[in-house]
């Protein structure tokens, strides 16, 4: 598989040196494993003539006969051949499984690099590593494998995110990296990728290496390129899916209702009062309200199922795959789903057209309670809630008193199920509640559909010019709703009328990208230059609203337009603040004899996020490198790379939100005016 990515690989980046007008020699060059040819072979005969094989894997040169010719190719072991009076020639050459890992190419943003002469701070993870693992998000793949990369797990939450700091804290106004996946700059967080559609992912960690992404490579930059099906011959059909139990490992250790009730009486005796619990030792074990919280062999399960393949006109990936989680925490109210889609094709219009596109579709909903509070989340409350208090009050004579009774009548809104009426605590008040009722009530569902798309096409224009244009889309909608129905779980925990909920967003990124890449070598000395242009513009639209006393006390039933509450109708909207960047880059990339490499990038942004008088920022970097194990003098077999490293770049940060270079002004303030005192609508700075 490694074998083939590096034939496509140099067969975009084959050229010609020399071709002579008449062909005296030719033949072929194939792998001598499984025969498959091997395109932009170096056939080299001393310094009379260079040539490449072609897409075929064909060569032809006009050499005196007696010639000696060395042929070799990326990864595989070199051959000197000198041609006789056999004009046809067909060579073979064996795969060389040490220095393929050296050679093997990584993203760098706008192109790829060799490994080798790769300049920056960049880690790459692979498909490969990736395998075998149960990966519920993306950014899972990160942790443990790319160093000065800190992946946190914040929440435990089905579905939840990561955060992701790539050599730490780099601004006041957020560190988050910027993603860009397949080329296109992706807003809001890569959770829509299925893990198993990854091919690589690429992390820029430097200054000098993230200079290309200008005034939002500040806090880093993960590149992530999808399958394209090349390194597969013929079709590739592939199913997998797993199922999987999840529970809590372990229990905070809490006190019993006999331990509980021991230290209230100690409480009470040393402030001279009352025993409150006499009978303390008799009291058990009580409520443990963790077990009740917890939800063990809470399942997870994932199905994939994927066609791929390549001819010589090209290739496809595509897949569908469904993801579904349920929380260890508050069982039936907090789960994640996930169904996402993708079509990946390359298209070989002839042997200097390529076209490509990428597309991806995902929905996913989440349902979930509040997490890693004191007191607002179930596990807070549970730890908090004292184990006197039965999970459900079945005693009457408790239930014909305060707090479960107002006015000498049951109160219509206790909390209550099929079991019967939750117990409410007469010790514990404010937020710390029958942490089962409170759950019961969460009625919730967080909701998001979203398409990903780039459309490409590369032309060469000249042997080792080639011109690519790329457009990209971010398309999605989102939003959540939810109902609160009317309860009581304590004196400052109640709501009277029930209350609906519901919002929508829309967003919408586009993304134009065009570049110019030449590609030529002169003796050792092997260039390669980049010039581009890229737009993007963001717009987004949001709209949601409440209202109260629906005619329903389920959340399937519950809509807002149901409400019978006029006064409490709620409902707010609008646009985003439009953002758009316009971008100017050019790299040069220079290696001699693949022993010392360079790298210069400046790039220059025009973000709307900063005013006309200081709109334009420009981000230069400077890298350099030595390859010591290529050197003549390397004579340690036991080290097989070793290189020197040095570089300086300036990055930017245009996260500062929109208008934050004006003085702008907010209405909705009011103020009185006059003797009578008018209150009147006003604005404020």
């Amino acid at each position: 598989m490694q074998r083939q990515t590096q034939k496509l690989t140099l067969l975009l980046a084959a050229m010609l040196v020399m071709f002579s007008a008449r062909a005296q020699y030719s033949g072929s060059v194939s792998d001598a494993g499984d025969k498959s040819t091997l395109p932009g072979a170096v056939i080299q005969a001393g310094s009379m003539a260079t040539t490449m094989t072609d897409m075929d894997g064909k060569w032809s040169l006009d050499v005196p006969e007696g010639t000696e010719i060395k042929v070799s190719f990326v990864g595989y072991v070199a051959k000197k051949i000198i041609l006789g009076k056999e004009r046809n020639i067909k060579i073979t050459l064996s795969y060389d499984q040490a220095s393929s890992t050296l050679e093997e190419v990584v993203v760098v943003g706008y192109g790829v690099q060799k490994k080798s002469n790769v300049t920056g701070a960049i880690s790459s993870v692979k498909a490969e590593d990736l395998e075998g693992l149960q990966l519920p998000r993306i950014e899972t793949a990160l942790q443990g494998r790319t160093s000065g990369v800190s992946v946190i797990q914040s929440s435990g939450a089905p579905g939840s995110g990561a955060v992701i700091r790539i050599r730490g804290t780099s601004s006041i106004n957020g560190s988050d990296p910027l993603f860009v996946v397949d080329g296109v700059v992706i807003g809001g967080g890569i959770d829509f990728l299925n893990p198993g559609d990854i091919e690589t992912i690429e992390v820029l960690k430097d200054a000098a290496s993230a200079a290309i992404y200008g005034a939002r490579g500040a806090n880093g930059v993960i590149i992530v390129t999808t399958k394209n099906g090349s390194k597969i011959k013929g079709m590739q059909v592939k199913i997998s899916s797993y199922t999987g139990l999840q529970s809590p490992w372990k229990m905070l250790p809490v006190l019993d209702a006999r331990e509980y009730a021991t230290i209230q009486n100690e409480m009470a005796a040393s402030a001279n009062q009352a025993i409150p619990y006499p009978g303390a030792a008799s009291l058990g074990s009580g409520t443990d309200w963790q077990s009740h919280v917890f939800n063990p062999n809470a399942t997870i399960q994932s199905t994939d199922f994927s066609i791929a393949g390549s001819t010589d006109k090209g290739s496809y990936y595509s897949s569908v795959s469904y993801f579904n989680q349920d929380g260890i925490v508050a069982k039936g109210k907090s789960n994640y789903e996930r169904l996402a889609a993708r079509l990946n094709t390359i298209t070989n219009v002839n042997d200097r057209l390529t076209v490509g596109w990428n597309v991806a579709y995902t929905h996913n909903e989440s349902s979930g309670v509040a997490e890693n509070t004191e007191y607002g989340s179930p596990l807070g409350r549970a730890l908090n809630m004292d184990p006197l208090t039965p999970l459900y009050e079945t005693d009457p004579t408790i239930l014909s008193q305060a707090p479960y009774t107002s006015g000498g009548q049951l109160r219509s809104n206790l909390v209550t199920d099929e079991n019967g009426i939750f117990g409410i605590s007469n010790r514990v008040t404010s937020e710390i509640v029958n942490p089962v009722a409170a759950y019961s009530l969460i009625n919730n569902v967080g909701w998001a559909d979203k398409v990903v798309n780039n459309t490409y096409a590369e032309f060469e224009i000249l042997p080792g010019l080639k011109a690519r244009s790329s457009m990209g889309i971010d398309l999605a909608f989102w939003g959540s709703d939810g109902f609160n129905p009317s309860h009581y779980l304590n004196a400052t925990n109640y709501l009277d009328t029930n209350t609906v909920y519901s919002s929508f967003n829309r967003g919408f990124t586009w993304i134009w990208d065009n570049t110019l890449t030449y590609t030529h070598s002169i003796g050792k000395h092997n260039m390669n230059y980049l010039l581009g242009h890229s737009a993007q513009e963001v717009n987004g639209r949001y709209i949601g609203g409440s209202k109260k006393d629906v005619p329903t006390s389920t959340f399937q039933d519950a809509t807002i337009d149901y409400g019978r509450n006029e006064i409490s109708e709620q409902v707010y909207g609008g646009k985003w603040e439009r953002y758009a960047i316009e971008s100017y880059f050019a790299r040069a990339n220079y290696d001699y004899d693949g022993k010392y490499v360079a790298t210069a990038i400046i790039r220059g942004d025009a973000s709307s996020r900063f005013g006309s008088n200081n709109r334009w920022g420009y981000f230069p970097s400077l890298s350099a490198g030595w390859n010591l194990h290529k050197e003549d003098f390397w004579v340690y077999d036991n080290i097989n790379q070793l290189k020197l490293k040095a570089g300086y770049g300036l990055n930017g940060s245009d996260a500062a939100g929109s208008l934050e270079f004006a003085s702008t002004i907010i209405g909705g303030r009011s103020y009185t005016f006059g003797g009578n005192e008018v209150l009147v609508n006003g604005t404020t700075p």
